[in-house]
């Protein structure tokens, strides 16, 4: 009994470590080199003038996107996640939604892709059964599955009242030497400030319950899917073999402790390289009050001590 309560003490001890070191990390010179940002534009997007560097260029798309596909095939696979035979001969991990969402994607001077998220706009009048979250097991049980519809209705009705986007937040990857820089969080937080430029957004997204990871999005804003005063439980799923949670997120409201971190990540982002598979349209940056939110954020960042470039968090 005594050895399982210290097995059970150090499994806890690591976790917990984990999950403050992605939250609150170290900095050894061996793996402090900054990372860029990039963004990756779906393979037919219409680009607002909110971005001012964009670059259209199909080869560089496509092996950027190799580069996160193969990412996420070497972290899952480790995980458990998935198995070989889900991977391509040369190691991509690679999903129907990738073509059509945007990516926030951390590369190196080398061009080795460290950390990545997946970002796709539904319209808001789609049915839940076009979602990749309807593939879910909890989609599949008969107890859960209207409760889950329902929730789901629920937030598109409010994207709709709202005039936002509705999205799926996904594909989340950090290459095992970076999980203890800002790379983890900056790609995550990334999503708000990419939701906002695109003129905001409800969102929803699934999150395994393995590494804390849906511990350290509800830390960044996620939040329980709620039907009446009910709120949607954790399930098991088979075709990951973990705890999975289905959390939303509202692109206006990031987790209280990082507002900071998206007001600057958001002062930034207009100047990130968007790259763009083929040449498309340039659309108006989205209109008013939405849009100023940017500025504003970028004045509200400048009122302190920008802590986020020096990779310390605030304390849980």
């Amino acid at each position: 009994m005594r050895g399982e309560v210290a097995d059970s003490r150090e499994g806890k001890t690591a976790n917990q470590e984990l999950f403050f070191a992605m939250l609150l990390p170290s900095r050894p010179p061996s793996i402090a080199r900054p990372g860029t940002l990039v963004l990756l534009a779906p393979t037919a997007a219409t680009v607002a003038e909110t971005f001012r560097d964009v670059d259209v260029d199909a080869a560089r798309h496509a092996r950027v996107l190799a580069g996160l596909q193969r990412l996420r095939g070497q972290a899952y696979l480790r995980d458990g996640a998935i198995t070989r035979e889900q991977l391509t001969a040369d190691g991509c991990h690679v999903q129907s939604a990738d073509d059509a969402s945007w990516h926030v994607v951390s590369v190196q001077p080398d061009g080795t892709v460290v950390a990545c998220a997946r970002f796709r706009l539904h319209d808001p009048a789609a049915a839940p059964e076009s979602l990749g979250v309807w593939s879910s097991a909890l989609a599949r049980c008969a107890t859960w599955s209207g409760p889950l519809r329902q929730a789901v209705e629920s937030d598109m009705s409010l994207a709709r009242l709202r005039g936002v986007a509705y999205a799926e937040v996904g594909g989340w990857a950090v290459a095992e030497e970076w999980r203890r820089t800002t790379q983890a969080a900056t790609t995550a937080l990334s999503t708000y400030a990419l939701a906002e430029a695109l003129g905001g957004c409800i969102g929803i997204t699934t999150a395994t319950v393995r590494h804390c990871s849906s511990r350290i999005l509800r830390k960044l804003g996620g939040r329980s899917l709620q039907w009446g005063t009910a709120m949607l439980p954790s399930y098991f799923d088979p075709q990951h073999g973990c705890e999975m949670e289905i959390l939303r997120f509202d692109s206006s409201a990031p987790g209280r402790r990082y507002d900071m971190h998206v007001a600057r990540l958001a002062r930034s982002l207009r100047d990130l390289p968007v790259v763009c598979a083929a040449e498309g349209l340039r659309a108006p940056a989205p209109s008013a009050p939405r849009a100023s939110r940017l500025p504003s954020f970028a004045s509200l960042s400048e009122r302190h001590v920008p802590c986020f470039s020096t990779a310390e968090f605030a304390p849980i």
